[in-house]
């Protein structure tokens, strides 16, 4: 049964207009309505060491338009195959990166009267076109918490949030104001993993008062529980068409020790990580995602404790596994294990980069919105075997780039230098911005890309060549909870 949406959520649509732009910029193989992406080979028994993830074979060249359909045969000819919207089995994930408040983007957002809305607007049908979309919220939102987290009481709590006032902070330790997830939120995010380094940066009351806040935003969260629990259940999603579990941890927590154990740690608790898995599996899950922050900061490769805790994961059941923390990206490979009697090939994100922080070298400022597919068990009365399988069916990603310019006259003020605030977005990095901050393709694209793709590869072109810039044919119906449009 699916769970009830969340107070202001789309329950399964956005709007018509806002849904169609975005999928007709994302048609491909995460589309139905056209023919479906060739299946993958399966993968044989052993494989060589870990290899980056190539780009799926392309039905055409970018910017080349589709094949033509063949002519009919007439009325004796062979009946095309039914059409994958009529029996619709695959649902969308869109994964991001960290979400990093630093002082520079909260005194923004605390200023400007459209709040931390902004931010988020020139991707905003990217993330809401998806099924189900996460990020990485690295810091608390503990309204009246002190740094060492204590409860400044009623007064603070009634106050108007202010940037230094004791409560709200950026680095080193982290607190954010409850309208960064209203953003995020309307932005279409649907779930926040709480579980990384800056989980406890205003200790366990800091921890449970940002659930407090994630729910009351309408959103869900995985990674962190209140103290008092004693299970770790993964975040299960049922969706029209397939259903997908989470699990997050964490490998690094600045603040040690977790004395009321609110926080799910990757190694340090390596067993009770892997029974949630095997567990989200046992029950039937389509898909099983983990989200773990881990590794090296800055460092474009992932750790070989990263590359182990992959494979534990992948072994108990895991279907994908997305990382955070270094901000940088680092690769996407595909790694084989055994899982019972079965050889197993599961893709591993090793680092999605940042999602939106205030870091302006070209790795800290990009990232990947990661995109997965997913299928679910074909109907009961399906006259042949589903193809794909259920599970993981395609992978692929968007480029990304915290875009960051001067100030302008009129713009809300920085209080502390009095100067207009400086303007942050996050934007796809090869569109042409949709807000008309530069009116154009952005400058420093090719350098950004360039960056991307020496680390990731290069995404699927069936996804992304309107993002790339090389044109193609835009299908505004291609989902298939989509009409056509009037």
């Amino acid at each position: 049964m699916a769970p009830a949406p969340r107070p202001g959520a789309r329950s399964g649509r956005v709007p018509l207009a806002r849904r169609a732009q975005a999928w007709a910029v994302l048609a491909g193989p995460l589309a139905c309505g056209t023919s479906p992406p060739p299946a993958e080979p399966a993968p044989a028994a052993t494989v060589a060491p870990p290899e980056h993830v190539a780009a799926a074979p392309s039905p055409s060249r970018l910017g080349e338009p589709a094949p033509a359909a063949p002519p009919s045969a007439g009325p004796h000819a062979a009946q095309p195959a039914p059409d994958p919207c009529a029996q619709s089995r695959r649902v969308t994930l869109a994964l991001a990166g960290d979400v990093i408040p630093h002082r520079e983007l909260q005194l923004h957002g605390l200023a400007d009267p459209a709040g931390f809305a902004p931010l988020f607007a020139g991707v905003a049908d990217l993330l809401a076109a998806a099924d189900l979309t996460l990020a990485n919220l690295e810091t608390t939102v503990a309204p009246a918490t002190d740094r060492i987290g204590r409860d400044l009481g009623a007064t603070a709590a009634s106050r108007a949030p202010a940037y230094g006032d004791g409560v709200f902070f950026g680095y080193p330790s982290f607190n954010a104001p409850p309208a960064l997830l209203q953003a995020l939120a309307g932005a279409g995010v649907d779930v926040l993993v709480t579980a990384n380094n800056h989980a406890l940066d205003r200790r366990t009351l800091g921890a449970e008062r940002t659930l407090e806040q994630v729910e009351a935003a309408g959103l869900a969260a995985i990674g962190t529980r209140r103290r008092g629990a004693t299970t770790w259940p993964a975040l299960v999603r049922t969706l029209p068409g397939a259903s997908v579990a989470i699990v997050a941890c964490t490998d690094l927590s600045n603040v040690r020790p977790d004395a009321d154990d609110v926080l799910l740690h990757c190694s340090d608790e390596l067993p009770a990580v892997t029974a949630t898995i095997a567990a989200a599996r046992g029950e039937g899950a389509d898909a099983v995602v983990v989200f773990a922050h881990w590794g090296a900061e800055y460092v474009t490769e992932p750790t070989p404790r990263q590359r182990k805790l992959a494979r534990a994961f992948a072994a108990a059941g895991a279907d994908a596994v997305v990382g955070t923390h270094p901000h940088v990206v680092q690769p996407i490979e595909r790694i084989t294990v055994t899982r019972g009697d079965a050889s197993v090939t599961v893709p591993v994100a090793y680092s999605l980069g940042n999602f939106v922080s205030h870091q302006p070298s070209i790795p800290s400022r990009t990232g990947a919105l990661l995109l997965i597919d997913v299928v679910g068990p074909a109907p009961a009365e399906a006259p042949a075997p589903p193809e794909p399988a259920p599970g993981i069916a395609a992978l692929t990603w968007i480029p990304l780039v915290v875009d960051r310019s001067p100030g302008r006259a009129g713009d809300p003020r920085d209080p502390t230098t009095e100067a207009p605030a400086e303007r942050f977005r996050v934007l796809a990095a090869a569109r042409a911005d949709p807000l008309g901050v530069r009116g154009t393709d952005r400058a420093g694209t090719t350098g950004e890309l360039e960056h991307l793709r020496a680390t990731l590869g290069e995404p699927d072109e069936r996804v992304t060549p309107p993002l790339l810039g090389q044109g193609a044919r835009l299908r505004a119906d291609a989902r298939c909870d989509l009409p056509a449009p009037e």
